[in-house]
């Protein structure tokens, strides 16, 4: 399980035999957030500006902590989810990524529409 601290830490811990396993450093801003994908390797986090609207998203090893990518999100996201095979992560908003939870490569975005005439 994942444990975000607010303004100090990400604590990783296992909860068969209680200790915590990993750390990683916390995000650029507060949380929004927080997703761990469906095979327990990965963690992802929405994390949003205060002050800027900046969102970011940030995707972590839960074995390690280690950060294995960091990406700049459109305004607005505010959904997350991994595929049920773990291998993409949605974002969504105001704007839909879809991007490669290994690496963390964008794969594809798709905007929303506004005022669609039909």
């Amino acid at each position: 399980v994942a444990v975000i601290i607010l303004d100090e830490a990400i604590q990783i811990w296992e909860l068969v035999s209680d200790k915590m396993t990993a750390g990683a450093e916390h995000g650029p801003y507060r949380y929004n957030s927080p997703a761990v994908s469906p095979d327990n390797k990965c963690l992802a986090i929405l994390w949003s500006g205060s002050e800027s609207g900046e969102q970011v998203l940030c995707i972590y090893e839960m074995s390690t902590g280690k950060k294995i990518s960091q990406s700049k999100l459109p305004d607005l996201a505010s959904i997350i989810g991994f595929s049920p095979d773990s291998k993409t992560l949605l974002t969504g908003g105001t704007e839909f990524q879809i991007f490669n939870s290994e690496n963390g490569e964008l794969i594809r975005s798709l905007k929303q529409l506004d005022n669609l005439d039909l």
